[in-house]
Order: C-alpha cells, then sequence, then structure tokens
C-alpha cells in the first residue's frame, strides 16, 4: 500500500482485520521485513479531523513515555507527522498491540488491573500541558442529556414505530419507559455540572481493553478522545465490567483509587451515570439501526454489543 511508504515500512505481510468496531474505520495488520508488527488505520471521512488526530497522538505519546500503560504509539512518518493525509482519508501506523479482550467473563484480577491502568493513563493526561487546569461541562454527558430530551418529547415513540413487532428489542423499550423521568432528571443534573477537563478516552469499554491473563496488555481505539470528565471513562468501563461480573464496582473503584483520587460524589456521579448509560445506549443503538438506518460493517458485533447492553438493564 502506497501510504506505508510515507512511514517508511516495507510490508512483508497485510492482512484486514474485521475488528468489530463501530467507527467505520478500517484496519490492517501489517508484518515488515524485519518482523515488527504494525496497525495501519485508515479513518472514516467523518472521523477526526487532522488536527485532532495530531493532538491525540501527542497525548498518547505523552502518557506512554510517563507510564507503563500499554498503548499504541502512533510512528511518525518520513517528514515526521504521525498522521498522513492520502486518498480523501486520514491515516495513521501504530505498533501493533498483543492480547485479546474480555468480550464474555472476566475475573476480579482483571477488572482491577484496568481499572488501575485507566487511572495511571488519567493521571499521566492530566498534566498534558494543552489540559491543565481546563474545567466545564462534560461534552459525553451533554450528549447524553440531548437524546434523553428528545426522547422523551417523542423520540421513543418514533422508536417504537419504526421496530414495529420485533419482540428482541422489547426489553429495550420497557426498560426504557419505566425509568424514563429518572433517567431524564437524572442526566439533566449531570449536565449542569462543572468538571475537571482532562483527556478522557470516551469509549472505553471491554473490547478495548486487551489481557494477557490477567494483565493489561493494552489499551486501544482513541479516536474518540477528548477533554471530558474522568467520570465518563470510569461509568463507561466499570460498568460494562459490572454486567460481566456483578459485583465488581467497588473493587474496580479502590483499584482505581490506588493510583489516581476520586472523590466520594464523583463515584456516585459515575455509579449513577453508568446505571442511565445503559439504557440510552441501548436506545441509542435502536435509533441508529430503526430510525436513522446506519449500516455497520460487522453486524454481529453490532449484535453482540446490543446483547451485552440488554444484559445490563
Amino acid at each position: 500500500m502506497d501510504v506505508l511508504q510515507q512511514f517508511e515500512v516495507a510490508p512483508r505481510e497485510i492482512d484486514e482485520v474485521i475488528h468489530g468496531g463501530f467507527s467505520g474505520a478500517r484496519i490492517w495488520k501489517v508484518l515488515d521485513h524485519s518482523g515488527a508488527t504494525f496497525c495501519l488505520k485508515r479513518w472514516p471521512a467523518n472521523g477526526p479531523t487532522h488536527q485532532h488526530l495530531t493532538w491525540i497522538h501527542q497525548v498518547i505519546h505523552s502518557v506512554a513515555t510517563n507510564t507503563e500503560v500499554p498503548l499504541a504509539v502512533p510512528v511518525a512518518s518520513k517528514i515526521g507527522s504521525t498522521v498522513v493525509s492520502a486518498a480523501d482519508y486520514q491515516w495513521d501506523l501504530t505498533g501493533w498491540l498483543p492480547g485479546e479482550p474480555a468480550s464474555e467473563s472476566i475475573t476480579s484480577d482483571q477488572v482491577q488491573a484496568a481499572l488501575r491502568a485507566l487511572a495511571l493513563f488519567h493521571h499521566a493526561a492530566q498534566d498534558h500541558n494543552s489540559v491543565i487546569g481546563a474545567s466545564g461541562l462534560s461534552r459525553s454527558i451533554e450528549y447524553r442529556r440531548e437524546f434523553a430530551d428528545w426522547l422523551i418529547n417523542g423520540g421513543v415513540n418514533e422508536i417504537a414505530v419504526c421496530v414495529g413487532s420485533c419482540t428482541s428489542y422489547a426489553v429495550i423499550l420497557q426498560a426504557y419507559r419505566e425509568n424514563a423521568k429518572f433517567i431524564t432528571r437524572a442526566i439533566r443534573e449531570m449536565a449542569g455540572k462543572s468538571y475537571a477537563l482532562i483527556p478522557c478516552l470516551r469509549d472505553i469499554w471491554s473490547d478495548h481493553v486487551l489481557f494477557q491473563e490477567t494483565k493489561v496488555s493494552g489499551i486501544i481505539d482513541y479516536g474518540a478522545m477528548r477533554l471530558d470528565a474522568a467520570v465518563v471513562d470510569i461509568a463507561r468501563l466499570l460498568g460494562c465490567y459490572e454486567a460481566m461480573n456483578k459485583g465488581v464496582w467497588n473493587l474496580g473503584i479502590d483499584a482505581y483509587r490506588e493510583v489516581r483520587h476520586i472523590s466520594i460524589e464523583d463515584v456516585q456521579l459515575a455509579q449513577q451515570l453508568a446505571r442511565v448509560n445503559v439504557v440510552l445506549s441501548a436506545m441509542q443503538w435502536l435509533d441508529w439501526l430503526f430510525v436513522r438506518k446506519r449500516e455497520f460493517a460487522d453486524p454481529i458485533a453490532v449484535d453482540q454489543r446490543i446483547e451485552l447492553l440488554s444484559i445490563q438493564l
């Protein structure tokens, strides 16, 4: 592939990977003649801009330099940039991280290792020179608030009409309708708060944390990274693990606290956000699939994601 020449990599083998992601990115596993393995990613046309990707790469490089968190550090091209623009897309190249996600079950040791790694990431990222002292509203929570407002003002009925008689999704609609007032009130309250803003992954869930036995061997997929509240990442990852292994919430929080301080108020916020996220995320998928008619490259992965959310309801 011509783009690899920009990174001065001479490939011996190139295999496209169906990785179950939902962003529309395409990924190739590249083995060069020295035996090194890389991940080549073509970001979707509506994905991060060149400028945004460059900032993400700077944060990743800074965190990887100052911690032992296993991150996919971007490779610089022959002109020194970690982002290459080619064929109307943005491309980057990183090392290939080993391991597999805990997609179906997770142990207590793995939960603790993952939350320590997340805390290390947050601790190092908060010192990045572009964000020190930043505060304000959470983009992720505000996005959820807008969606919750749309749902309660008639959006749920639109989804129900489009879903029709598809009974496999009835449990999601029922869970929302039974909790709509609580969800809307809770997310509005959270959206009105000011938070310390640091670089957050924002799309960290079970598929994006790799393990070799009980050790975290990689955290992947940084395209959603922006300044946000740390509770957003904690709620998303730990809420996902709690669904796979009931009772690990406190273990995860304690592991996070071993590395980075989190107040009692923020723990409560994260727990409430995790509960709200489950229902709103499930409803978001129904909206995307049945109302917006979005198409995804890996329908099986979509079904698995919705099934995981349904288990959490």
